[in-house]
């Protein structure tokens, strides 16, 4: 497995993770995340400071990598002959 491959699941382990420790509301959450959605989309429009504070974590660079990780683990999971997802397990509350 390369390390592109091994990184999608952890990705979203840790962001599965974060969503249920930020909130137990499934419908507050699922906002939460439509908006940072949109806000992202709309970072053209952002204020000059904010786009500066947020250059320092590349993130349109870690955009573009998880997007390529993500399309070569889909093109890989699809061509399994179950054509199904890999198991993966998420970390429980202690």
């Amino acid at each position: 497995m390369t390390r592109r491959s091994e990184a999608t699941p952890r990705w979203n382990v840790l962001a599965l993770s974060l969503w249920r420790e930020l909130t137990p509301d499934l419908g507050l959450s699922r906002k939460l995340h439509d908006g940072f959605a949109r806000a992202w989309r709309d970072r053209e429009r952002w204020p000059e400071t904010i786009k500066r504070r947020f250059a320092d974590y590349r993130m349109d660079e870690v955009a573009a990598f998880l997007k390529r990780v993500s399309t070569d683990i889909r093109a890989s999971m699809l061509s399994r002959p179950s054509g199904g997802m890999m198991p993966v397990e998420l970390p429980t509350r202690p």
